[in-house]
């Protein structure tokens, strides 16, 4: 788990979990995980690096906070007088590093509490979503994992926390302040017997209010386990969440229901004013994206960040743009093996950074996973307006150029790298877009082996066929029906994403 945040002068705030093994931090007193946080400048040399090993810890959020920054997650640290377990940790630095002061909160309970998620309050406090785990009532089992949601002020104290014993697992991802009064967080919950919601959706959204109480809550999605991995909010209020949904029978993946990514746009008050549903499009060899960040673009429409995962050892990051309506524009993949993703997007200049780790890149050894060493990677994306053909110059659409650098490392510790690069050109046009009849893919030149696929918006392959030796592939489409498609364009090995209006 790993958090991130960018500086005005481009350098960057991060912190990362060790195993206990990780020589970076040294060893771990009470063999749990090891913490560093680090400050890189802008060339990705380390300025400062801080390392806790008292216990186990991590930091799931890092946001400015009087002058300098506060590190939100979890922490068995001990407390004298008040033992040790797991509890929200709050530590506050200054930009050089130095612990200004710490705040160490949760209830003295048998089971710990596992912070997901936190946010600052425009009041100075925080909000802090999770799950605690506690006895269970369900026949045969010992325990069941609850949401936990709670509040605590700038000075440290608990202010109230809220819990919702409705499933046998549940558990809070993403947590905001509403700029509309009160806190929107999405997650999970997961049921088991006679405990069915009367949809079989299991990603959930809960509207709480500024004291604590539950004011709706309302759940998403078709399989056993949708869940929601982030959330915004817009300036009209209206919200935006990801994450995953399965069980579309429409689709299969192997010999179970769909998993594929899922966006959707919410009201105010949780029902949903439009949703798209990604799966298996060919973008890497991914059954489905994981994302962890979004960011809401001055334009209009959101970028997001995760990693396309069919397996570990293929699974690659992920970067997509969407329209306000969550329509997909473009997207890019880059690196494989990746075992985690995005985990943060800001503006940076005319460009967005990109950043976020992997575990387990490039460590297979014999056929097993083995995880000595670590990545931690950025990207600059820009998004850049592409013309069409004459035939389509009405046409306009958003594409993402980026660079990606990686840094194995073993005995160094993290180390990242920023490359600023300068626009790629587009070097595929499909044409006529919007097409009637036909549309032809131009691959500027010849190329040995060229695939094309035309899914619709749902994942689900439309159309498909081959072809070598060309740079011009022609498909008729007068057969399909109006609507927008995307099309996966892959010659000689690369791959790229366009989208195809069909009239």
């Amino acid at each position: 788990m790993s958090a991130f945040h960018l500086l005005e002068d481009g350098s960057m705030i991060a912190s990362f979990r060790f195993h206990s093994g990780h020589k970076f931090c040294g060893g771990s007193k009470y063999q749990g995980t090891q913490l560093a946080i680090i400050r890189f400048n802008e060339g990705g040399d380390i300025i400062w690096q801080k390392c806790f090993t008292e216990g186990a810890q991590s930091i799931v959020s890092i946001e400015p906070y009087d002058g300098g920054f506060v590190c939100m997650g979890s922490s068995n640290k001990e407390v004298p007088g008040k033992g040790r377990f797991m509890r929200f940790w709050a530590l506050i630095i200054d930009k050089d590093g130095e612990v200004l002061r710490e705040h160490l909160v949760g209830d003295a309970r048998k089971y710990p509490e596992t912070v997901i998620c936190a946010s600052v309050c425009p009041d100075g406090g925080f909000i802090i979503g999770g799950k605690v785990t506690v006895t269970s009532s369900f026949p045969g089992e010992s325990y069941e994992i609850d949401m936990l949601v709670k509040k605590v002020s700038k000075e440290g104290e608990l202010e109230w926390q809220v819990t919702d014993h409705q499933a046998f697992w549940e558990q809070v991802c993403s947590i905001t302040p509403s700029k509309f009064g009160g806190y929107i967080a999405g997650g999970y919950r997961q049921f088991k017997g006679d405990k069915v919601p009367e949809r079989k959706g299991t990603a959930w959204v809960w509207k709480i209010s500024e004291k604590g109480k539950i004011k709706w809550h309302k759940n998403y999605g078709s399989g056993h386990y949708d869940y929601i991995s982030g959330l915004i909010e817009t300036e009209q209020g209206d919200i935006v969440c990801m994450g995953r949904e399965t069980g579309r029978e429409d689709i299969r993946h192997g010999n179970c229901g769909s998993q594929g990514f899922w966006i959707a746009g919410l009201t105010r008050d949780g029902h949903i004013k439009w949703e798209n549903f990604l799966m298996n499009r060919g973008v890497g060899t991914g059954a489905y994206q994981i994302s962890h960040a979004i960011y809401p673009l001055k334009e209009g429409g959101f970028l997001i960040g995760g990693v396309d995962v069919s397996n570990l050892r293929t699974s690659k990051l992920w970067v997509g743009s969407f329209s306000a309506d969550g329509v997909l524009r473009a997207e890019e993949t880059a690196g494989e093996r990746t075992c985690h993703g995005v985990y943060y997007i800001a503006p940076k200049g005319n460009k967005y950074f990109v950043t976020g780790w992997n575990q387990g890149y490039n460590t297979f050894h014999d056929g097993k996973l083995d995880i000595p060493e670590f990545d931690t990677w950025t990207m600059e994306v820009e998004l850049k307006t592409i013309s069409g053909e004459p035939e389509s110059a009405n046409l306009s659409d958003t594409s993402l150029s980026h660079t990606v650098s990686y840094e194995s490392q073993k005995e160094n510790g993290p180390h990242l790298h920023v490359q600023v690069h300068a626009p790629q050109e587009q070097s595929l046009h499909v044409y006529p877009n919007p097409a009637k009849d036909f549309v032809n893919i131009d691959l500027t030149e010849k190329k040995a082996d060229v695939s094309v696929t035309i899914y619709n918006m749902r994942g689900k392959v439309i159309m498909q066929t081959e072809a070598s030796g060309t740079s011009l592939v022609t498909l008729e489409v007068g057969g399909l029906k109006s609507g927008t498609y995307m099309v996966l364009v892959t010659a000689d090995g690369v791959s790229k994403n366009m989208r195809l209006i069909k009239t």
